[in-house]
């Protein structure tokens, strides 16, 4: 089963740390935040991309750590359940990324071709990425992403969540 979710509609209040999700009952939003992928759309730029879906601290923590490669079309969406200004840190990566950050169904902030840290590299001396104005999600796709499509903030992002085990 699939669910469209319009994330222009989705509107992320934040208030002591929790989100509300305008238009979502907690049961949709729960089924939809524990789907495993995602389909994730920027019309304006004609993107889309087939993304895991990182909902759990552990899941957002590992990220793409270890990972060999990211195909084009690809990516990992995180969802972090409140806007903050968020930190992504490139631990155990084997390959440069872009980074969209996402707040009001909106891109808010992008980062471009993170660099890869020497293998080892001790987590206290790993730069962290963080979006200028807060997020609520975030979206990391294979490096040049961004620039090939022309990603920019302001541009409206559609994502389906899959209710299913996959594609």
């Amino acid at each position: 089963m699939r669910k469209a979710v319009n994330l222009a509609a989705l509107v992320g209040i934040a208030i002591l740390g929790a989100v509300a999700y305008v238009g979502w009952s907690a049961t949709t939003l729960g089924a939809s935040a524990s789907a495993s992928f995602a389909t994730v759309r920027i019309p304006e730029r004609e993107y889309t991309a087939r993304v895991d879906v990182a909902r759990t601290r552990e899941e957002r923590i590992r990220g793409l750590s270890g990972r060999e490669e990211l195909l084009a079309g690809t990516g990992m969406l995180f969802l972090f359940g409140m806007l903050d200004q968020h930190h992504i840190w490139m631990r155990d990566m084997r390959f440069s990324i872009d980074i969209i950050w996402i707040a009001g169904g909106v891109v808010v902030d992008t980062h471009e071709r993170l660099p890869v840290p020497a293998p080892g590299t001790p987590l206290e001396q790993l730069p962290y990425f963080n979006p200028r104005p807060q997020a609520l999600l975030a979206i990391e796709v294979p490096a040049g992403t961004v620039q090939q499509y022309g990603i920019a903030p302001g541009q409206r992002v559609d994502i389906v969540f899959d209710e299913g085990k996959g594609s």
